[in-house]
């Protein structure tokens, strides 16, 4: 998944999911708790693949990951209006009110909160940090 597309959280906690992402997440997908506090986005797929790699962990190394992950997932379904309800224990774990950004990063989307999304872009994303990382991967 690619891409950086801007939206609004209505008063319910609806947001709609960008129409590049729906067709590769599908009809019903799965959100959890992220790093870094978003929203992991993750379609059938994916979750059923994420599930078996973390079940053929020993527990004592995967508890707290479990935890984290399947307790506050999440399977959406999209409305009519290509949305879906974001509870609001996720909202408030990813400080989502209003402006949201959703990311395409490779084999899931993932949910931040628009002005979080930007500190991170500017601390993080930095020309020297780029060129490190891409000579790390033989770039």
């Amino acid at each position: 998944m690619t891409g950086e597309y801007y939206h609004s959280i209505d008063n319910k906690g609806r947001l709609i999911i960008p129409v590049k992402l729906r067709e590769e997440l599908g009809e019903s997908f799965y959100i959890t708790k992220g790093l870094d506090n978003c929203i992991f986005v993750y379609s059938q797929e994916n979750w059923k693949a994420i599930e078996s790699k973390i079940e053929a962990l020993p527990l004592s190394k995967s508890r707290n990951l479990q935890r984290m992950l399947f307790a506050s997932a999440v399977k959406c379904e999209l409305d009519a209006q290509g949305r879906i309800l974001i509870p609001q224990k996720l909202r408030e774990y990813a400080g989502l009110a209003k402006e949201v950004v959703v990311i395409g990063v490779l084999n899931r989307a993932e949910i931040w909160d628009c002005d979080k999304w930007a500190e991170i872009e500017q601390s993080e994303f930095t020309p020297e940090s780029l060129a490190e990382s891409m000579e790390e991967l033989g770039f």
